[in-house]
């Protein structure tokens, strides 16, 4: 079996502590601090191996329970990802996007930058850094905006229930980067009254839901390489046990998909219920 994508997690550790991360806090997961171990993420060998294993398909995504960025070897990771002609979309919360890190950047197919601020203020109540950063971040936006590149730059805004009346202002701040390419999405949470209502996604035509599980249907669309070494079936559990398929290390990824990789099918059945209740109007709580 192809997949329309497979992610690679270089790294856990993350330089951000957004309350809504579904890696690092209970918002999404109860268990999401024992799942998501910080201090995990590939080797140099492992992550050649999960290029070698994402060729299986015609993109990747470097994204992860952590910050691509603050992997020690992402610049050489990046690279690889270019010489190997591998269309790789990295999505990043911008910080550490300087010198050497934007260049290679720059010579990916797409970079997203993850963003759901508009000012200091928003940025330190939404990434819990020093709000001194907004400024970093912006400043590393209009350098990769202005440098030689041949990537596509978008960018994703995550909306909850305390930030999304806050969508027209992060749209104006998009705009003044140079930012027009815009994903915006709900999240998902445990508790349903901190889940931003449906009705938003209809005031804006790029304000839309993409629901990955309405194109899986189960058969594993978007596969996941862990910073832990392990292959996991979706990109919205990594780090279950139960979506847990396979090994880096010791299976090839194209021969756990063929045979039929075993994972929690059920979960599967209640987030696409989520999805497709919240397409319809009505919210729950994320399983």
């Amino acid at each position: 079996m192809k997949p329309r994508c497979v992610s690679i997690f270089p790294t856990n550790h993350c330089n951000a502590h957004c309350y809504y991360c579904a890696y690092q806090t209970s918002y999404a997961f109860a268990d999401a601090t024992t799942m998501c171990r910080k201090t995990d993420q590939l080797s140099r060998e492992l992550l050649a191996k999960a290029l070698d294993e994402a060729k299986i398909c015609n993109n990747i995504e470097i994204s992860g329970g952590g910050e691509p960025l603050c992997h020690p070897d992402f610049a050489w990771f990046a690279r690889e990802v270019v010489a190997r002609g591998i269309g790789a979309k990295l999505i990043t919360n911008g910080v550490l996007l300087t010198g050497e890190l934007l260049e290679v950047s720059a010579q990916l197919s797409y970079v997203e930058f993850s963003i759901n601020y508009y000012d200091h203020l928003s940025f330190e109540a939404n990434r819990s850094m020093p709000r001194g950063w907004f400024e970093t971040v912006t400043a590393n936006v209009r350098n990769l905006m202005s440098s030689p590149h041949s990537c596509v730059i978008g960018a994703k805004v995550v909306l909850t229930g305390r930030n999304y009346q806050t969508l027209p202002q992060i749209k104006q701040y998009l705009g003044s980067l140079g930012i027009h390419r815009l994903v915006v999405t709900p999240s998902y949470s445990r508790d349903a009254s901190d889940v931003p209502p449906p009705a938003v996604f209809g005031m804006d035509r790029i304000a839309h839901v993409k629901p990955k599980c309405a194109y899986c249907q189960r058969r594993i669309d978007h596969p996941v390489i862990g910073a832990d070494g392990k292959y996991y079936a979706c990109c919205y559990f990594t780090y279950m046990p139960s979506m847990q398929i396979g090994d880096l290390a010791t299976q090839s990824l194209s021969n756990v998909l063929d045979n039929g990789p075993v994972f929690d099918q059920g979960l599967c059945c209640r987030v696409e219920q989520v999805i497709a209740d919240y397409r319809r109007g009505v919210v729950t709580a994320f399983p």
